[in-house]
């Protein structure tokens, strides 16, 4: 029993892993000074004409951010390169914690309540 315990754990913890909530945080810092030295796994980016690009694996390279750009219908993805002057703001992906753990509480609770209420309704007095 205790072996089943033990195994059960790693598939829960996965799931939970990737269903947790994330959201866009902008960068507050100015650029380059997020990516000063370190690759960021997605970033969007939203550019001084108004265009939004989401850049995965995204670094700095001189004057330019420059990653990979996933293109719609397409399995391969294409580098892409963006001038530092030409960005308006960064933002990251981030856990939202909040979120994450709230959500499925809720969900919990609503069907708890539903439950209670289908009890309540279907049960014929004697």
């Amino acid at each position: 029993m205790n072996g089943w315990r033990r195994s059960s754990r790693a598939p829960l913890s996965l799931a939970l892993a990737l269903s947790a909530c994330t959201s866009w945080r902008v960068e507050t810092d100015p650029l380059p000074a997020p990516l000063d030295g370190r690759t960021m796994s997605v970033v969007r980016v939203l550019t001084r004409n108004g265009e939004t690009i989401v850049v995965y694996e995204a670094r700095l390279s001189g004057d330019s951010i420059i990653g990979l750009q996933r293109q719609t219908g397409v399995t391969t993805s294409r580098r892409i390169a963006i001038a530092v002057d030409n960005v308006a703001r960064l933002e990251r992906r981030s856990l939202d914690l909040w979120r994450t753990i709230y959500t499925p509480v809720a969900v919990l609770a609503m069907t708890l309540v539903l439950a209670v209420l289908v009890a309540a309704f279907t049960c014929q007095p004697a």
